[in-house]
C-alpha cells in the first residue's frame, strides 16, 4: 500500500517536470545570442551587475561571499580583484529566464587538471549539473540549451582551482516567465497522480472498518 501511495505521489511530482531538461555542453552554439556588457562600468564588490545587450534585462553576478568581483566593461568580460575566479552566480533576476547561454572560461596560468561543475536551474526549481575538466592555458567554451518550454532562472559556475576570468558570456531567448497554463500532458500526469492517492486512501478506509 505504501509502495502504491509512492508511486502515485511520484507521478503528481513529475507533472510539474514531465519534460524538464537543460542540456550543458561543452562549445558554442549557433543561434541569436546578445552579449552581456559592463558598459556601465559597475563598482567592484562581492555582487556585480551588467546588462544584457540589446535588452532591459539586468544580468546579476554573485561571488563567493568574500571574492570581490570586477566587471571589465572594456572587454566585457567577469574578473576578480586579486586575479583569480573560482565561483560566479549569475541570472537576469526574478521573475525572469533565458532559453540558452553560453560563456568562456579564460584558463590562462590555471593549473592542470581543474574542473568546472556548471549548475543550472529551472523556472520549476529543477536543478541540472554537469562537470567538465578545464583545459590549461587557454579558452575553454561551454553551452546551456533548454526545450519543451524550459526556462533557465540561474547558473552557477564553481571550481577548485582558480581560473583567469569568465568573458564572452552570451545569453539567448530572455523573457518574462509567465504563469501559463499547464499542458495537457501535464494535467494528465498530475490526475494519474491524485486518482492514485483517492485509490490508496479508499483502500486502506476499508481495510480500518474491516478490522473494527
Amino acid at each position: 500500500m505504501l509502495r502504491l501511495t509512492g508511486l502515485s505521489l511520484a507521478a503528481a511530482l513529475m507533472a510539474t517536470s514531465a519534460h524538464a531538461t537543460i542540456i550543458i555542453a561543452d562549445g558554442q552554439i549557433g543561434g541569436p545570442l546578445d552579449n552581456v556588457l559592463f558598459n556601465n562600468n559597475p563598482p567592484d564588490g562581492t555582487a556585480v551587475q551588467g546588462v544584457l545587450n540589446g535588452t532591459l534585462f539586468p544580468v546579476f553576478f554573485i561571488g563567493n561571499g568574500t571574492e570581490i568581483l570586477h566587471g571589465n566593461g572594456g572587454q566585457a568580460r567577469l574578473e576578480a580583484v586579486d586575479g583569480g575566479l573560482n565561483y560566479v552566480d549569475f541570472g537576469i533576476g526574478p521573475g525572469a529566464g533565458f532559453e540558452t547561454a553560453e560563456f568562456n572560461f579564460n584558463t590562462t596560468r590555471t593549473a592542470p587538471g581543474t574542473s568546472v561543475t556548471i549548475t543550472a536551474w529551472d523556472q520549476f526549481g529543477a536543478s541540472f549539473a554537469g562537470n567538465f575538466a578545464l583545459t590549461p592555458n587557454g579558452q575553454n567554451f561551454f553551452n546551456l540549451t533548454t526545450a519543451n518550454n524550459e526556462l533557465i532562472t540561474r547558473i552557477t559556475l564553481a571550481t577548485a582551482n582558480d581560473y583567469i576570468d569568465l568573458r564572452r558570456i552570451r545569453i539567448g531567448g530572455a523573457q518574462t516567465i509567465s504563469s501559463g497554463v499547464p499542458e495537457p500532458s501535464t494535467w494528465a500526469m498530475m490526475l494519474i497522480g491524485f486518482a492514485g492517492l483517492g485509490f490508496c486512501y479508499r483502500a486502506r478506509a476499508r481495510q480500518l472498518a474491516a478490522q473494527a
